[in-house]
């Protein structure tokens, strides 16, 4: 009795194993669409002189492939009507373009045009370039310090902290790049003299 009994369930076991997952799942995020996506009849805007109407854009594997308005799509491309709505550039390009342009070997220097009552923000606006993609904190300091008196040509007299320099410095207890450790101490100004 126990003998048929064993022979059955030993049985069983080998038809389950004969059924057993044969692929396995991949690790992490996986997408199994197809690389090729597309926004149509959308307003697009190219650049601040360039607006296309009823247009489409056409994107595969991250780039944009086609824009315009008689775009063809490819057999597979996952696609979403945006009438009645606008596509811009990524609003991060702000934040990603003195990343992408150290990268490329120009000297940056970032600052606020024509409001100068927001330079006190200067360091945070360093601190967010290395968020979107510059090298370290010392490549973000030097955008707002050193890399800014080459730019403008006085970094014989401003810019770095070196004898003969002016001296307008500030002393914080934190980081000075990160809003939320940022407690500027002290501030030593040289507005009094000419950069001659």
């Amino acid at each position: 009795m126990i003998k048929p009994l064993l022979v059955g369930l030993l049985a069983v076991g080998l038809i389950q194993v004969a059924h057993a997952q044969t692929t396995f799942p991949k690790n992490g995020v996986y997408d199994e669409r197809p690389g090729l996506y597309a926004f149509t009849n959308a307003t697009i805007i190219i650049d601040p002189q360039t607006t296309l109407t009823n247009a489409t854009l056409l994107i595969r594997n991250g780039r944009i492939e086609a824009v315009g308005q008689s775009v063809k799509l490819p057999a597979g491309t996952v696609t979403t009507d945006l009438e009645g709505k606008r596509i811009y550039e990524a609003v991060d390009l702000p934040y990603r373009l003195p990343g992408i342009l150290q990268k490329a070997g120009v000297l940056v220097s970032l600052s606020y045009a024509g409001e100068w009552w927001r330079t006190r923000n200067l360091p945070f606006q360093a601190g967010t370039a290395v968020g979107f993609g510059v090298t370290d904190s010392e490549e973000a300091l030097k955008m707002i310090t050193s890399n800014t008196a080459r730019i403008l040509g006085i970094a014989d007299k401003v810019g770095t902290l070196e004898p003969g320099k002016h001296a307008t410095l500030f002393v914080s207890a934190g980081d000075a790049l990160d809003m939320r450790t940022n407690r500027v101490e002290r501030v030593s100004r040289a507005s009094h003299y000419q950069l001659r």
